[in-house]
């Protein structure tokens, strides 16, 4: 049974709570909070399970689990030492261990024991699976590199794994927080005092607040930025790519969000929309679907409604303040992380080499697709902006190969999916009587 909570105008939140599960509907109130206080709960709500795990099944730790396996071992895990030397660490290219405490993406590409290419190891054989388990043409390459762990994962023989999803939502961890964070000091800080703080954050952080153009480009009304880009070539929103009719019908059918509760600031509001409604949803859906698919079990630690009814009661300074993204975990794993790694600025995101993979194992297909006729006749896509994409990425702009997996990806789902489910003979639920 659903316990209604209230939210307070002072940053004290309360929120629902599963009182059938015997968890009370709690409050904080984080501003009277000293930084050790703040430190010990997020431990005690996000970090330390309440019944340890026990390692009588191996342990993988998935790809976005920020900890190292000696943090495991000392915070989370009360295993023996034997039962903890069958935990293992996977991830899709780079294959090591975390108590090595691997501090940079070179560091991971030397102690990897290979490198793996979309059309070696891995294999376009396994996109039809991927395909069909998925249902969807998935937005991105994480999501193929996500399935390609729960399948190492599954060969290793392990059964559970720990994934790190919701600690950015809920703790402030994307650049792009930084813009609702300078929109909620605003409502108590001077516009010279936003100033500063914005210009650190542009020294830390280059590309985590838009320029006075990107902004103008921004304000634009949709149909006309998505003309500008059709007619220059520029851009890098997919949505630039498809068909001018499409594009005009996806813009004018979004549908609005349900509003977020009114005592929430800026910053708050950023993390409680893609906790509930954007950004997390999805990768959750993307995760269920790819470790059943491989009969593994994810355990999530940091979707838990403690952690959010905390979080989201935060000032903004305490959540992304002194230029820190997940400022509040940085500080609770001070003298338990390793200090270039709580202290490593620059977000290194969960991407396979897909620059690679379009440079050389999908470059021809992909290129047979956008030519094809099918292509042009489908009525989603607009030939001539992915042309000028093909172009500016033979001309070096590696981000580029995220735009091209959509039309791939997309054709891909066509044909392992679309295809398969009208050659399926119809499934009779009832049969006559004979």
């Amino acid at each position: 049974m659903l316990q209604d909570c209230e939210l307070s105008g002072s940053h004290t939140m309360r929120m629902r709570s599963l009182s059938s599960f015997g968890w009370p509907c709690v409050s904080f109130a984080p501003t009277t909070d000293s930084k050790q206080s703040m430190q010990s709960r997020l431990l005690e709500f996000a970090i330390v399970p309440r019944v340890p795990i026990a390692l009588d099944e191996p342990l993988c730790i998935a790809k976005n689990f920020p900890y190292p396996i000696s943090f495991l071992h000392h915070h989370v895990c009360q295993v023996d030492h034997n039962s903890l030397c069958r935990a293992i660490v996977i991830v899709e290219v780079f294959r090591f261990h975390f108590a090595n405490h691997v501090t940079s993406l070179q560091d991971m590409a030397n102690e990897c024991a290979c490198s793996s290419v979309l059309s070696s190891r891995v294999g376009l054989a396994e996109l039809p699976d991927f395909l069909w388990h998925n249902e969807l043409p998935v937005g991105s390459t994480s999501q193929f590199a996500q399935w390609c762990v729960f399948r190492l994962a599954k060969e290793h023989g392990v059964t559970v794994l720990l994934d790190g999803q919701g600690a950015d939502e809920l703790l402030g961890g994307y650049e792009q927080y930084f813009s609702a964070y300078l929109a909620a000091l605003a409502e108590t800080q001077t516009p010279a005092q936003i100033t500063q703080e914005a210009n650190a954050i542009r020294t830390r952080y280059p590309l985590a607040l838009l320029s006075p153009t990107q902004s103008l480009g921004q304000s634009l009304p949709g149909n006309l930025r998505h003309l500008l880009a059709r007619i220059t070539g520029k851009g890098s929103d997919f949505k630039f790519g498809l068909a001018p009719d499409l594009a005009a019908r996806l813009i004018s059918r979004i549908s609005p969000l349900p509003p977020p509760p009114p005592h929430l600031h800026p910053l708050t509001k950023a993390l409680w929309r893609d906790s509930h409604h954007t950004h997390l949803p999805v990768l959750l859906r993307y995760g269920d679907r790819n470790s059943m698919a491989h009969s593994e079990e994810v355990r999530l630690p940091f979707c838990d409604h403690r952690l959010a009814e905390f979080t989201l009661s935060l000032p903004p300074e305490a959540l992304m303040g002194d230029t820190q993204t997940k400022r509040v975990l940085r500080g609770a794993m001070k003298g338990i992380l390793p200090e270039p790694i709580r202290k490593r600025w620059n977000k290194q995101g969960f991407l396979p080499p897909q620059a690679l993979w379009f440079r050389q194992a999908l470059r021809d297909e992909t290129r047979d697709i956008i030519e094809s006729r099918e292509f042009q006749d489908s009525g989603l896509w607009h030939r001539s902006w992915w042309r000028h994409v093909l172009k500016r990425f033979d001309n070096g702009e590696d981000h580029l190969a995220s735009m091209l997996w959509r039309p791939f990806i997309e054709h891909s789902w066509r044909q392992h999916f679309l295809q398969r489910i009208h050659a399926s003979s119809p499934l009779r639920l009832f049969q006559e009587a004979a």
